[in-house]
């Protein structure tokens, strides 16, 4: 049965949301318009940052139904905003990202569980983790590139943490789909770093949270098509001795682009990839997120040599 507190924050949620936008977003095209370059996929100018919208709506809703955890990421939101308006130094935009990963620590458990291994054995795990959860954050950033595609995978990442673990986050939901009516491609605005930082690290925050492992397991594998493509990339641009924090245009769903696939279908590619990990865990349990994310690598490795653009 449908909880109607949940169901009434979540439409309010969704409304403030695409309302927010409808306001701000004559304001963002006077004050912050993402040119075209070489590495865009858009033609003409489109403001960004309206990923502050879905980031002050679904934080403090979730916040005044007792959930306070997406609080800690606001700064971070507003520290994309400030590199929106005007560039921030990468170390100084890092650093943000630390601080907020150590205040999702301590607002959880993890960071005990892990002192309890002794300084020898939790001093590494803690850079590790730092340097994990930090990669998420920029991971989900790397892949907000194209309209509606982080927006559209996310939307199913925190539907299926609320039907499996927090039923509340289903405002983070809704509320990227208030967004996601505004992003579509054709994008009428972009999330910018304010939101796609946003996503990264409240996602992190919400596995954090999860009392059961497998389930959040489940939840993370759901991310998948996002992060493994970000990951990848990474690698692929360290082997070919390319400066990996230099700004390319090598992810997989760029070079799809690039090979002649639209964007819309490019987008539905990812997104029934991330449904289809959840629906696999429905019936058939991690084992059957596993299997799809081996077939959907394998698909990758297809679509990589025969459809996008070659990697150089």
């Amino acid at each position: 049965m449908i909880n109607l507190k949940i169901l009434i924050f979540a439409l309010s949620s969704f409304l403030l949301t695409y309302i927010f936008l409808l306001k701000i977003i004559p304001i963002l095209k006077l004050k912050i318009l993402d040119i075209p370059n070489e590495r865009s996929l858009h033609k003409k100018p489109i403001p960004r940052g309206g990923g502050i919208a879905f980031s002050l709506s679904s934080a403090l809703l979730l916040a005044i139904n007792g959930n306070f955890e997406p609080i800690f990421s606001l700064p971070l939101a507003l520290v994309g905003l400030a590199d929106d308006l005007k560039d921030i130094s990468s170390k100084y935009r890092y650093l943000f990202q630390v601080i907020t990963v150590l205040l999702l620590f301590i607002n959880s458990q993890f960071i005990y569980q892990i002192l309890n291994y002794g300084y020898l054995i939790s001093i590494p795990l803690l850079l590790i983790s730092l340097i994990f959860f930090t990669g998420i954050i920029n991971f989900v950033n790397f892949m907000d590139g194209m309209d509606g595609l982080v927006a559209s995978c996310m939307i199913v990442v925190f539907f299926v943490y609320s039907s499996l673990i927090n039923p509340n986050y289903i405002l983070i939901t809704t509320s990227l789909v208030g967004f996601l009516i505004w992003n579509w491609p054709p994008a009428k605005v972009f999330m910018g770093d304010c939101g796609s930082t946003f996503l990264g690290s409240v996602f992190i925050g919400s596995l954090l949270h999860s009392k059961e492992i497998i389930p959040a397991i489940a939840v993370f594998n759901v991310s998948c098509p996002l992060i493994l493509d970000a990951f990848f990339c990474v690698v692929r641009r360290y082997v070919a001795g390319q400066n990996i924090f230099e700004s390319h245009k090598k992810h997989l769903y760029q070079r799809l682009f690039d090979g002649g696939m639209s964007q819309r279908k490019v987008v539905f590619l990812y997104f029934i990839y991330s449904s289809l990990i959840y629906f696999s865990y429905l019936f058939l349990g991690i084992s059957g997120e596993f299997l799809v994310i081996f077939l959907m690598i394998i698909h990758g490795l297809y679509l990589d040599r025969n459809l996008a653009k070659p990697f150089s």
